[in-house]
C-alpha cells in the first residue's frame, strides 16, 4: 500500500523539551527522589506509562487535588507539565520550599504571562479554549476576570462593561476553528487587543496536512485526549474519511478495503516509534496475505524514553 507521510508531524519543541527535562531529572542522581509530575507531562498514555514504569508518580490533573496532595509532602522533586499551572501552584510550591522543575511549554508560558500582564493593567481577558483542558484550567485559575469562550454561541451571552479587553487563546487550537470566533469577538468588542497564541508547531502541522493530504483514507496517530491530535482529525475529515488511532492496535482492517493510498500524520505528543510502527505496517500490508494482518504493537518503554 502506498503511504503518504505528512512532512510536519510528531513531537514539537515544547514536548521534546518537557521529555528531556523529565529524563534528565530521572537520570540525575542529584535530583531528589521520588519524582512527581503534576498531571501528565504530555497527553500521550504511552509516554506516561513509560514514566510510571521508571518510578515516576503522576498526580491528578485537577488543580485542587494537586494542592491537597502537595500540602502533605515536602520530599522529592515536582515537575510541572508542558501545559502549565496556575500562579496558585507556584505560590504553594514556593511557600513550602518544594524543589520543582518547570517544564511548561514556552508558548504556553508566553500566553499566561501576557494574560497576567494585561490583568495588572486593569484589562479583562477573553480566553478562547476548550473547557476541561488542563492548559485552559490553569489559565482560568489566574483570575475571575478571565472569561472563557468555546464557541460562537458563548459570545452571544458574553457581557463585559470594561472597555479594556484583551483576547488570547489556548495554544493547541485549530486556526480554522479559531478565526470565526475571533472575528465575532472583534465585531462585538472592536476596541479589544488581540494577540495570537497559537503554537507555531501546531499551525505548521495543520497547514501541512491540509496541503499534503491525499489518497482515500487518513490516519492521525495520537492520544484521544490530545487537543492537537483531535484538531488534525477534524482537518482530515474535511477531505476524506479520517480516524484518530493511539497506536497500530487501533487500526481496523476493514478501513483498508478499497484503499490504494493512505495519508498518515501524528500529533505533537506522539512518539516517533509509535507512528513508525503504523507506517511500516501499512507499507507492508497485503490484504491477501494473512501474515501481514498482525496489529500487535511491539513498542516498549525503552523505545519511547
Amino acid at each position: 500500500m502506498k503511504v503518504n507521510v505528512i512532512s510536519e508531524q510528531g513531537f514539537c519543541f515544547g514536548v521534546n523539551r518537557s521529555l528531556r527535562i523529565v529524563k534528565e531529572a530521572l537520570n540525575n542522581p542529584d535530583t531528589p527522589k521520588p519524582i512527581y509530575i503534576l498531571g501528565v507531562i504530555i497527553h500521550n498514555k504511552f509516554v506516561n506509562k513509560a514514566f510510571e514504569e521508571n518510578g515516576i508518580i503522576l498526580l491528578s490533573e485537577n488543580n485542587l487535588e494537586r494542592i491537597k496532595f502537595l500540602s502533605k509532602r515536602n520530599i522529592g522533586t515536582v515537575i510541572l507539565t508542558a501545559h502549565g499551572v496556575s500562579p496558585k501552584i507556584y505560590d504553594l510550591l514556593n511557600l513550602n520550599n518544594y524543589y520543582y522543575i518547570d517544564a511548561t511549554c514556552p508558548a504556553v508560558k508566553y500566553v499566561q504571562d501576557s494574560i497576567i500582564k494585561y490583568l495588572t493593567l486593569d484589562y479583562e481577558v477573553i480566553y478562547i479554549g476548550n473547557k476541561g483542558h488542563v492548559e485552559v484550567e490553569a489559565v482560568l485559575d489566574i483570575s475571575k476576570l478571565v472569561h472563557l469562550v468555546e464557541s460562537l454561541e458563548d459570545i452571544k451571552s458574553l457581557e463585559i462593561s470594561n472597555q479594556k479587553i484583551y483576547i488570547q487563546n489556548q495554544t493547541t487550537l485549530s486556526l480554522f476553528d479559531l478565526k470565526p470566533i475571533v472575528d465575532a469577538l472583534v465585531l462585538k468588542f472592536p476596541n479589544a487587543i488581540r494577540e495570537k497564541g497559537i503554537c507555531q508547531a501546531t499551525t505548521k502541522r495543520q497547514m501541512a496536512l491540509q496541503k499534503e493530504i491525499k489518497g482515500q483514507l487518513c490516519l492521525v496517530v495520537g492520544d484521544k485526549n490530545s487537543s492537537n491530535s483531535n484538531k488534525l482529525k477534524k482537518i482530515g475529515q474535511q477531505f476524506m474519511q479520517t480516524y484518530l488511532i493511539e497506536s497500530i492496535e487501533g487500526i481496523q482492517l476493514k478501513w483498508l478495503d478499497n484503499v490504494d493510498e493512505i495519508t498518515v500524520t501524528s500529533g505533537a505528543s506522539t512518539p516517533k516509534a509509535i507512528t513508525n510502527e503504523v507506517i511500516n505496517f501499512l507499507k507492508k500490508y497485503n490484504k491477501k496475505d494473512f501474515k501481514d494482518w498482525n496489529l500487535k504493537s511491539y513498542v516498549t518503554s525503552k523505545d519511547i524514553i
